[in-house]
């Protein structure tokens, strides 16, 4: 799939998840479901990335670091995480050549965009203070998007030489 559509298709998918959540649940997983029905090969980092995120924001959730609403752990949130898995997916080829340095701005940027976003649209609160929690989410993303980009390619090399 061309990056920029790509790009497109998860903006749409982040955007339906937070500004929809509970009430267009069921149409975020039916673009999941056509998603990964019309690129298969995404299927095969379906449980490892996805997990991986889960875990940590319900850790996050039950450390009260992260308050999401209307309490809970929301299903959309793990939709979220399988739309990520699956546009690091598509961006594997071009992230294998990105240095580790960019990577960790844009984990960065984007993780502090995401959270400001989520929060002003009253998805989440930070019972610890907003500011401070940013950043140090901001400064986790820094770390993590590294990490899941080298999850990636280690799984496309595995999946290629078995």
């Amino acid at each position: 799939m061309h990056l920029g559509i790509s790009s497109v298709w998860f903006i749409m998918l982040v955007l339906l998840a937070l500004y929809g959540q509970q009430q267009y649940q069921l149409w975020l997983a039916l673009a999941l479901i056509m998603t990964f029905a019309w690129d298969r090969a995404a299927l095969k980092i379906i449980f490892s990335l996805p997990l991986t995120g889960i875990c940590i924001d319900w850790l996050l959730s039950k450390t009260h670091f992260v308050v999401f609403e209307p309490g809970g752990f929301p299903l959309w949130l793990l939709m979220l995480w399988l739309a990520l898995s699956w546009y690091l997916w598509q961006w594997r080829s071009y992230l294998a050549r990105v240095r580790v340095l960019h990577q960790m701005l844009c984990g960065f940027i984007a993780g502090l965009l995401f959270y400001a976003l989520a929060l002003s649209l009253d998805t989440l609160y930070f019972p610890q203070g907003t500011w401070q929690t940013l950043l140090l989410l901001a400064l986790w993303w820094t770390l993590l998007l590294p990490l899941m980009v080298r999850c990636v390619l280690w799984l496309n090399a595995q999946l290629e030489t078995g």
